[in-house]
């Protein structure tokens, strides 16, 4: 049955009527956003992402961003490699320092080449109260 399976796709993509694709990695990460609760101004607060890819193959990550109006209130630990290995995952730890009092939002961008979408969007808040008086 796959031998069959195979010839016939093999059939099908020497044809041409249909692209075949090879498999790549589907990324996944959790949580799917991170909400920092309530921390000191000048005290920073680390969580953790994990990143898996549930994949056939491995996926590239490409980059790592932040974007909106508190991004620079956000970092990530980079990884050491830029793969992640199919049904491999990473953890990573994202910051949160905040510099004032008020309540901070942003999103961090995961980029990679993964087949399920170019990146993923993980939501960031959180709320920073000054010291005593």
């Amino acid at each position: 049955m796959r031998t069959a399976l195979s010839a016939l796709l093999l059939l099908v993509a020497c044809r041409g009527d249909v692209p075949v694709k090879p498999p790549q990695g589907v990324l996944a990460v959790k949580p799917a956003k991170l909400d920092f609760g309530t921390a000191t101004v000048g005290v920073p607060v680390a969580l953790t992402i994990t990143l898996t890819n549930s994949g056939n193959e491995s996926l590239t990550l490409n980059d790592f961003a932040f974007t909106g109006d508190h991004a620079s209130l956000f970092t990530i630990e980079k990884p050491s490699t830029s793969d992640l290995s199919a049904h491999g995952l990473l953890a990573l730890t994202v910051t949160y320092a905040p510099t004032a009092a008020g309540d901070h939002h942003a999103r961090l961008l995961v980029i990679t080449d993964a087949d399920n979408g170019p990146e993923v969007v993980i939501p960031l808040t959180g709320h920073a109260a000054a010291l005593g008086p």
